[in-house]
């Protein structure tokens, strides 16, 4: 009784020692991490490294005391069962099975290490590969360098493409030397992996298909304007499932590339040496000379600053209706994206204009010449 009393009180002091020190050396290791740390500028991301190794450390320390408080408990049960006559056949008996559990496990431990030899091996050539790509891409990207092969855009990627090509090539190298890869439980959770990717990966390779082609076809880029549906805005990012576009009125849209795929308008993109041009239509009775009406609509274009005099806003008559004359007013913007501002602005203009010499707007349907002129009272005298 005396043995089992100090065994038992040796036990109890064990475990109490084992959690006492788990927390100690948690606070321990947080200051030396938060005395590391302090060479982060950031504070967000110096916090952001504190908690992670925090949490990493807290998870490692917890399984290492969990099974050496498992392993104390086992031993502590033996003693106690060898104390007794009656118990100790059991005592050894789980002793002899305690041993040939761990004999089986340090065989088992010993030949994984040339497995795990390998795998070390296949992540540090990735691990090389991975910063040789990431130099080579990064060069491109911050040289601004564009070839037919390759510009920033198609650099960036590029390197995100062959980096996750990289590492899903060397996991499948090193599967074969995971301990425990040939077991049926890990077959089976990796078929089961498998399928639940092959049933709802459809619709995800079409958006990465399309945006792929979106990408390196070059169609639009990160602040080009564009026009797709009723949707019109400026792209802020350009990613391989969805397109984020930020609208005049301030609201950010993600776009599926499907979506983008299928027809958009880019009016960022022009022709080496030209301007994408951008129009406003008019009706005109006939009974006003054209020559007036092409006169009163540069002189509107002239009064709205944003509207490009290089090249210069000119004037196309696109149909003869029956009772008006349809005048377009074509323009070019040095600023694409505020293209709804200046029509606006642009539209006013052309109202005072030809308020003020008198002609009426027959846009959009006209149908007779009404009794009075449809113009703001007092403009025409001025």
């Amino acid at each position: 009784m005396l043995w089992l009393t100090l065994g038992t009180v040796f036990f109890l002091g064990f475990v109490a020692g084992v959690i006492w020190g788990r927390g100690k050396l948690q606070k321990w290791l947080a200051r030396r991490v938060a005395d590391k740390s302090k060479g982060i500028t950031s504070i967000h991301l110096r916090r952001l490294s504190l908690q992670q190794f925090i949490v990493f450390v807290r998870g490692i320390l917890h399984a290492t005391s969990v099974v050496v408080l498992v392993v104390a408990t086992a031993l502590w049960i033996i003693f106690v069962l060898s104390r007794f006559e009656a118990t100790k056949p059991f005592a050894q008996a789980l002793l002899q099975n305690l041993g040939e559990k761990g004999t089986e496990l340090g065989h088992d431990l010993l030949g994984a290490l040339p497995g795990l030899f390998a795998v070390v091996i296949v992540f540090v050539m990735a691990r090389f590969a991975h910063r040789l790509i990431n130099q080579f891409f990064e060069t491109i990207t911050k040289s601004g360098l564009t070839t037919e092969t390759f510009d920033p855009a198609t650099a960036e990627t590029t390197r995100r493409i062959a980096q996750v090509l990289l590492w899903v090539s060397a996991v499948i190298i090193a599967y074969p030397y995971i301990p425990g890869s040939s077991s049926p439980a890990f077959r089976g959770v990796s078929v089961l992996a498998g399928l639940m990717f092959s049933l709802g990966s459809t619709n995800l390779v079409s958006q990465l298909t399309n945006g792929l082609i979106l990408t390196y076809t070059r169609s639009i880029r990160a602040g080009d304007v564009i026009r797709t549906g009723e949707h019109e805005g400026t792209v802020v990012r350009l990613g391989f499932f969805t397109t984020t576009v930020r609208t005049a009125r301030e609201e950010l849209i993600s776009l599926p590339n499907s979506q983008l795929a299928s027809g958009v308008v880019n009016y960022s993109t022009p022709r080496e040496g030209r301007s994408v041009r951008f129009s406003i239509s008019v009706g005109i009775g006939y009974d006003t000379a054209w020559q007036q009406v092409h006169e009163l609509l540069l002189s509107a274009a002239t009064k709205v600053e944003a509207v490009a005099q290089d090249p210069a806003p000119e004037i196309r008559q696109t149909a003869l209706n029956d009772f008006a004359v349809q005048y377009e007013l074509m323009f070019s913007l040095d600023d694409p994206g505020a293209r709804m501002a200046v029509t606006s602005a642009l539209n006013t203009a052309i109202q005072e204009a030809f308020h003020q010499a008198g002609v009426q707007i027959m846009s959009p349907h006209y149908i007779a010449d009404p009794a009075v002129p449809k113009v703001p009272p007092g403009n025409s005298a001025s």
